[in-house]
Parts: C-alpha cells; structure tokens; sequence
C-alpha cells in the first residue's frame, strides 16, 4: 500500500504525532532553470499537513505532480 492510499491521519515525520491530514493549498517553488530563478505557484496542490507542527508530508506522487506542474509552468514562460 502506497502512502498515498493510507488513510489519514498519518504520522508526522517532523514531530512524531499522529496528526498529518489531507490538505489542499497553492503550494509555491522556487526553482534555478538555466541561471534565472523563477517563483512557480503549483494551484490546488495536495500537500497533507500536520495540524501540531505544521509539517509538510510530500509522498513520491505528490511530488511528482508537482514537477509535472513546474515543468509544465517553466515551458509555458519561455
């Protein structure tokens, strides 16, 4: 079973508790692409939280969609 497919809450790697919930923001990057930084807002990513310490859990699927998004935001600014 993926991380993913695990059913909240789930356990904060940050602060240890059992409090990591599902959580839906405008998650921002800054990311260096060929010696220009570029701020890149990921709308409505899926980005669980911890609600004690305010961690941030990002499984290998998140991030994923997040580099799609970004690299589909840097092609779009060439």
């Amino acid at each position: 079973m993926n991380s993913m497919s695990k059913p909240f809450p789930w356990g904060c790697s940050h602060c240890g508790t059992r409090t990591v919930v599902a959580n839906t923001e405008d998650y921002v990057v800054n990311v260096k692409r060929d010696g220009k930084f570029h701020v890149i807002t990921v709308k409505d990513a899926m980005v669980p939280r911890c609600t004690s310490c305010g961690g941030k859990v990002l499984p290998k699927k998140v991030c994923q969609q997040i580099e799609e998004q970004i690299e589909d935001a840097l092609e779009s600014q060439k």
